[in-house]
């Protein structure tokens, strides 16, 4: 498997505040054009805590994703938020000071890098 932590911020009282019912999802693609490779999409806190009812502040949670029969690759990874009823994604935005691999997309994937995983060891 492999863990994904997300560091998701939500701004204090008189910022901007998430709204609204989203799943957060992680993806796998060995092509970025085809369906993910493998995913896992939920709501935050192991799906329990849907945007609109966070707290300000960050709110760390983790999502793993089950790797099992996944072939030996070079996968891109991306992660996002999109609503579970119209499936349109949040567009992404990054922070100051965010790592040099993320890249948004405009279609609401924001890369956040390269995975090489070798199936025959079990290992990424």
């Amino acid at each position: 498997r492999l863990d994904v932590m997300l560091n998701l911020m939500n701004g204090q009282p008189g910022e901007a505040q998430a709204q609204g019912d989203y799943l957060a999802f992680v993806h796998l693609y060995a092509d970025i054009n085809a369906p993910p490779a493998a995913q896992i999409d939920r709501r935050p806190a192991n799906g329990t805590l849907p945007p609109g009812n966070w707290l300000p502040g960050m709110l760390i949670d983790t999502y793993m994703l089950d790797l099992t029969g996944l072939p030996p690759a070079r996968y891109r990874a991306a992660v996002g938020f999109y609503n579970p009823y119209t499936f349109e994604r949040l567009q992404p935005r990054l922070m100051p000071g965010a790592l040099e691999q993320f890249e948004v997309g405009t279609d609401g994937r924001l890369w956040v890098g390269d995975f090489v995983y070798d199936g025959a060891r079990g290992e990424g």
